[in-house]
């Protein structure tokens, strides 16, 4: 694969032939090393600043002030802007308090080693998880806690580089 950025445009050359040229405000196709291309913008009207293909062959397009773009080339582009998490974060529980089940998100901005862990009031941890390695992205934890008492727990988020804890309330 080949990438060229300049200021006015950024290029990806994949080796099955498939080029892409991205500047404002188009995105350029081509199947067949250049020969034929397809206009497949029409929802970016930004400075394609960068194009970049991840290691699943999904395509993605920085903008200046758009943000980030991921490219189907079956279906063109699509409108959703994709949030790359740049920062770790351990969010609270919802709902809460909770009766049985209660979920709560967190992100990674870089892969990680990931561990939950519950503990009561005064501190006993009472449940641990290891999730393994976990990718760059956001993620959503369901926690069951139909076999405690009501009170009140605390949840943490444990990685190589960041240590995250929040309050919840177990009422029945």
């Amino acid at each position: 694969n080949i990438i060229i950025n300049n200021w006015n445009d950024c290029v990806l050359i994949l080796d099955n032939g498939i080029v892409l040229i991205g500047g404002t405000p188009y995105i350029l196709f081509s199947d067949d090393f250049g020969e034929n291309w397809t206009n497949i913008n029409d929802t970016i009207s930004s400075f394609v600043l960068e194009i970049e293909e991840d290691i699943n062959g999904k395509l993605f397009f920085g903008t200046w002030n758009q943000g980030l773009f991921e490219v189907d080339l079956i279906t063109g582009i699509n409108d959703e802007i994709i949030d790359i998490p740049s920062e770790y974060n351990l969010y609270q529980n919802y709902p809460n308090p909770f009766n049985s089940f209660t979920k709560f998100k967190y992100t990674l901005p870089v892969e990680s080693n990931v561990k939950i862990r519950f503990f009561n009031v005064i501190g006993e941890e009472i449940i641990s998880e290891n999730l393994g390695r976990l990718s760059r992205g956001e993620y959503e934890y369901i926690f069951n806690a139909n076999n405690l008492t009501s009170g009140i727990y605390f949840y943490q988020l444990k990685t190589d580089e960041f240590t995250g804890t929040k309050k919840m309330v177990l009422v029945r």
